[in-house]
């Protein structure tokens, strides 16, 4: 009896230490196996920006919504000049984020929607007029960085701000039609001077935000110069 009572008290100690030392290593690999994620992740954001501060070139798409307002050359034959509409563009920004200037090219389309009261005579009324303006365009644009690496005033880290100016040359197709007559639409082409101002903010995944103005200068038969402000996304690769 006196032989078996020191030998329960060893074996009951060592598997206590067994225990305490299996618990000691479970915790511990708990620990390191949280920290290696974490590392992971960051390391995966941290190559992602790298990656994209490295590119010598940059492609890019996007599209916007658009705010606008055409003058027309007779500035009394349409009420309510406001309007609306969408575009899509791509194109090329060539040298890395690190460097401040930038240029690049622009392909752009763009469609405006508007409509008003239109006078056709003194012995008529006004009537519902419909009027839309499609633009294509390719423009050479100029990108200046203005903070690097910096948050953004939309939110998030790692982000390279650039004020962007430009201009374009291109082709603008408008068309008119009465609402409720039955008469063909009345169209009138020509050609169109861009100038762009505007701000980009390029997170480090290669997405964008975009606020843009542009004027546009054409030189058909009704419109003078159409005025719009954007705003949109860009997603470069």
């Amino acid at each position: 009896m006196k032989k078996i009572l020191p030998i329960t008290t060893a074996a009951l100690l060592f598997t206590n230490m067994a225990c305490a030392e299996s618990i000691k290593i479970t915790t511990t690999d708990s620990i390191y196996d949280t920290n290696t994620e974490s590392t992971i992740e960051t390391g995966d954001s941290e190559l992602q920006y790298i990656i994209q501060n490295e590119r010598p070139v940059s492609f890019f798409v996007g599209a916007n919504i658009i705010a606008a307002a055409p003058f027309y050359t007779e500035y009394d034959f349409l009420n309510d000049p406001f309007g609306f509409g969408w575009g899509i563009d791509a194109g090329i920004k060539f040298r890395k984020n690190k460097y401040i200037y930038h240029p690049g090219i622009k392909f752009s389309y763009q469609q405006i929607n508007n409509s008003g009261d239109f006078d056709i005579g003194y012995m008529y009324d006004y009537i519902d007029l419909n009027v839309s303006h499609n633009t294509y365009f390719v423009s050479f644009e100029n990108h200046i960085r203005i903070a690097y690496n910096e948050p953004s005033i939309f939110g998030g880290y790692n982000v390279n701000d650039f004020f962007v100016f430009g201009v374009g040359i291109g082709k603008i197709n408008s068309e008119y039609e009465l609402a409720n007559y039955t008469t063909n639409k009345i169209k009138d082409k020509g050609d169109i001077f861009v100038l762009n101002l505007g701000y980009y903010s390029q997170f480090d995944n290669g997405l964008g935000i975009v606020l843009d103005t542009k004027y546009y200068f054409p030189n058909n038969q009704t419109v003078s110069a159409i005025m719009t402000i954007e705003l949109g996304l860009r997603y470069a690769f």
